[in-house]
């Protein structure tokens, strides 16, 4: 997890369209597996922090930055959708 002022935070979390660069988000989280996934979404429900999936960053439309977690998936290989609200998460260590 990363929060404003550690290196590297503001280099995952500027959007790509500065348009929407209205401010940081409150932290940044780089999962490597779907064990890290939910600790990261647990934590956010707890608190009652809105979440936001962000990959490249590069959505014209603003939509991975938000004024609270950022779950940054670059450390992940991919992420399958099963159906039923599932996802299957693969790290690039598993490849």
């Amino acid at each position: 997890m990363l929060r404003p002022g550690d290196r590297g935070f503001r280099a995952l979390t500027r959007p790509q369209n500065l348009r929407y660069d209205r401010g940081e988000p409150l932290g940044v989280a780089r999962p490597r597996d779907a064990a890290e996934i939910g600790a990261a979404v647990g934590l956010a429900r707890e608190v009652g922090m809105p979440i936001v999936l962000r990959s490249g960053g590069h959505s014209y439309a603003g939509c991975s930055t938000i004024a609270g977690l950022v779950i940054h998936t670059g450390l992940m290989r991919g992420v399958r959708h099963l159906g039923d609200g599932l996802v299957e998460v693969v790290s690039r260590e598993m490849g």
